[in-house]
């Protein structure tokens, strides 16, 4: 942390930011638990592959099924759309998850 400033918020200001930011994060790590918990319980099918949406109505990145992005924003795909994607666009591919190997891509 930074040395104080005379007229800036106090050490203990900072601090309390920082604690409220937390607070937040924790609170939407929750939700995110819940979320999860809820579908497991409903005992949704997990998909094989998942396509996630880009900024504005651009495409994302293709996901294996297991692998949860941080946001909803995934819908399921079959496997051959997967592939035909990742084939026109190999950037499309995750990198954590990576379902180009998994579909046998270069």
């Amino acid at each position: 942390m930074s040395e104080w400033q005379p007229g800036g918020p106090s050490r203990l200001d900072m601090l309390l930011f920082l604690e409220r930011v937390q607070e937040m994060d924790l609170a939407r790590t929750r939700d995110w638990i819940k979320g999860e918990q809820r579908r497991l319980d409903q005992g949704a099918a997990i998909p094989d592959y998942v396509a996630q949406n880009g900024p504005g109505r651009a495409m994302g990145m293709i996901h294996k099924g297991s692998c949860k992005p941080l946001d909803d924003s995934v819908h399921p795909v079959a496997a051959d759309d997967a592939r035909r994607l990742l084939h026109a666009e190999a950037s499309f591919a995750c990198q954590v998850c990576r379902p180009d190997t998994a579909l046998g891509l270069p």
